[in-house]
């Protein structure tokens, strides 16, 4: 596999250069008299193909691809032919081209070689927590590393596990990541673009025609076909307001569906019929409006709020962003499968997400008004009591949605004491009875 090169001012090269004396011409006679396979395998000396583009390239005897000079492929057919097969049909000369024999590469492999020039190890810079704080969250900073890093290594597993023969083990896309601010202009569609390095590919090759980031609007495409492209073939697909797809049912489903999804429709070179491919985009979205979720157990949607604006001077370094994939990269290959989400990972990301969560006003109120205690001393009817005495009238049913959305995953609602339910909750200005100064009483539901 060919090497990508970066030069001093941080701007990705094409290859070492390949020495390629006549671009247009196949650099060797080729003989119809030999066999197909003995033809496929002289070929796969001197040529590589994209299959997601349609391109061919040429490389050296050192294996040093000529990424500046992309050959598309009838043009290829045209080589061949000058090439001393003439005599061979079509079908015969693209089967040749296309062989097992003849290297596949795309995009994400010119990519994994930009990573994997550099090594990073437990003594290098952190640049996962570094690029954590430069995004500004609000929350409990352990968490948000914590989650960060391991959608940032599963993100590598997912998009790159094909060329990193270390990975050997499955890899499954779980969330989404959603940056979050009522303010616009925080940066967080720019972040995006810095964090899955939007631009590389013209800066290794421009004929190539494509790069590794995409973004959709509100939704994804109409095309099905330019949807299942940008799954296959890019690193990042970001959905700026994101929330117009969850807040409708349809899309929504379709979103959730997307999220964890593991293949999707590709085409091979000459090929007219879709065949699955495996997936390779990591899925982001960004949203001006904090209550975005429905469901207080949804565990796919990963939302952060963003309190300032992003901080870009480390992002706009091109090796400070190889830095976090590399950093990435090499947290994988330490942690194997746990470097994916696990169950209590996705329990920590339902109970973040809580607060995204669309409330009525007297979920609201409740939320407000009381938070949850292992003694709560207060009844069911007293609490519908302060509704009522705020003007609130929800059915029970809802009341008892509502509280539970107050106690922490994990935690039952109610505790029993002296033949009497109690709500696991106490009022949040309560000083006569609180986890400082509460004193255990006869009939606390104590055995003494």
């Amino acid at each position: 596999m060919s090497s990508i090169n970066l030069n001093s001012s941080e701007d990705a090269q094409g290859a070492v250069p390949a020495k390629i004396e006549n671009r247009d011409a196949f650099p060797v006679k080729l003989s119809d008299y030999l066999s197909e396979v003995e033809l496929s395998k002289e070929m796969s000396k001197y040529i590589v193909r994209m299959d997601s583009q349609g391109l061919f390239f040429f490389k050296d005897s050192n294996g040093n691809i000529d990424f500046a000079n992309a050959i598309r492929a009838n043009d290829m057919l045209m080589l061949l032919n000058d090439a001393g097969l003439k005599k061979l049909d079509v079908l015969t000369k693209k089967n040749l081209v296309t062989s097992r024999w003849i290297e596949r590469i795309s995009p994400l492999s010119l990519l994994f070689n930009v990573i994997a020039q550099e090594d990073w190890n437990d003594y290098g810079r952190d640049y996962i927590s570094q690029f954590v704080k430069d995004l500004k969250l609000e929350g409990n900073f352990e968490n948000n590393r914590y989650l960060w890093t391991k959608y940032l290594t599963t993100s590598f597993c997912v998009a790159l596990a094909g060329y990193d023969k270390k990975i050997i083990w499955n890899s499954f896309p779980r969330v989404i990541p959603i940056l979050v601010s009522k303010e616009t202009a925080r940066g967080k569609t720019g972040v995006m673009k810095k964090l899955f390095l939007d631009g590389i590919i013209r800066k290794i090759s421009p004929e190539i025609g494509m790069e590794l980031y995409a973004e959709s609007f509100g939704d994804f495409p109409d095309d099905k076909k330019e949807t299942d492209a940008y799954f296959t073939n890019c690193f990042g697909l970001n959905i700026d307001d994101i929330d117009k797809m969850i807040i409708d049912k349809r899309k929504n489903g379709k979103l959730k569906a997307r999220i964890t999804s593991t293949s999707a429709g590709g085409r091979d070179m000459y090929a007219q019929s879709i065949s699955n491919a495996k997936r390779t985009v990591a899925l982001v979205g960004t949203s001006n409006k904090e209550e975005l979720l429905s469901e207080r157990t949804e565990t796919r949607y990963m939302p952060f709020k963003v309190t300032d604006n992003i901080n870009f001077d480390n992002l706009d370094k091109l090796e400070f962003v190889l830095g976090i994939w590399r950093q990435a990269r090499y947290l994988a290959h330490q942690l194997r499968e746990e470097s994916q989400f696990t169950s209590s990972d996705l329990r920590l990301v339902m109970d973040n997400a809580k607060q995204f969560t669309y409330r009525k006003p007297f979920e609201r109120f409740l939320e407000d008004e009381y938070e949850f205690d292992s003694y709560g001393v207060l009844t069911f009817t007293e609490i519908k009591e302060s509704l009522a005495a705020n003007s609130f009238y929800p059915r029970d049913r809802e009341i008892s949605t509502a509280i539970e959305k107050i106690i922490p995953t994990g935690e039952v609602a109610t505790r029993r004491s002296s033949g009497k339910y109690y709500i696991r909750v106490i009022k949040k200005e309560c000083t006569e009875y609180t986890k400082e100064t509460r004193k255990v009483k006869a009939g606390d539901g104590l055995p003494f």
